[in-house]
């Protein structure tokens, strides 16, 4: 008989992604109960304001690994034993973590600095982590949230490119991009917000006190005729 490959954590000694998943976040709990690596953060994280958030869904799968620090930067990368190079792609200075790629390398700098984006990064490089700049970011009014939201996306965006040898940086086009992308994303915010309004009611009923009085009408200028009418209701709607 040959030698197969088995999956002990199951009755029928079958692979699949649904077990490995429970498996994994049992491992998980155990290691908070055992009070590891992770703080407090990854429990009292509300994960509705990622998938919650004014942008498109692979803009939120994005948030959601930034969230877990699981993008694959070069020290990331590093980190998991694979021997690669570890200088920032784009400022060829230092190494590439998520703090300096969308906090502290020269080239992003410049871009934080515009008027409407210098207090962010100011108070964002404050944040200890990667789950606090996004409660940060939430917590901001609606233009500021979709503003650093495009400027995280629009910088791992110029940052692949350039990582895959298919462009240089340009401030000048970064910056565009980036309210480019935040006019797009305040546009589908808006609309799905209207969407998920309820449609509006005919009238509202009065107070006990008064009537309300619906008036109507139309005209046929072909047949010079016409006709209107009236309806009055009181506070219980009859």
């Amino acid at each position: 008989m040959e030698d197969t490959w088995v999956w002990h954590h199951e009755v029928k000694w079958i692979f699949t992604v649904k077990l490995a998943y429970r498996l994994a976040r049992k491992f998980e709990r155990i290691n908070i109960a055992e009070g590891s690596h992770r703080d407090g953060r990854d429990q009292d994280f509300n994960w509705n304001y990622i998938w919650s958030a004014p942008c498109p869904a692979k803009i939120k799968q994005f948030l959601w690994r930034f969230a877990h620090n699981s993008l694959p930067l070069r020290m990331s990368i590093r980190r998991r034993g694979v021997d690669c190079e570890t200088c920032c792609p784009v400022c060829r200075r230092l190494n590439e973590d998520g703090g300096h790629l969308f906090l502290h390398c020269k080239f992003v700098r410049n871009v934080w600095r515009t008027p409407d984006m210098e207090p962010e990064h100011a108070l964002l490089t404050r944040c200890n982590g990667p789950k606090a700049m996004l409660e940060h970011i939430f917590s901001r009014p609606t233009k500021q949230k979709i503003l650093c939201i495009a400027m995280l996306w629009t910088r791992w965006n110029v940052r692949n490119k350039i990582n895959a040898g298919e462009g240089v940086y340009n401030l000048d086009d970064v910056c565009f991009r980036i309210w480019r992308s935040a006019i797009e994303y305040e546009k589908f915010f808006l609309k799905q917000e209207k969407l998920a309004q309820p449609p509006p009611t005919s009238c509202s009923l009065p107070d006990e006190t008064c009537l309300n009085i619906n008036i109507d009408g139309s005209f046929d200028a072909g047949t010079r005729s016409g006709g209107w009418g009236f309806i009055i209701r009181d506070h219980q709607g009859g």
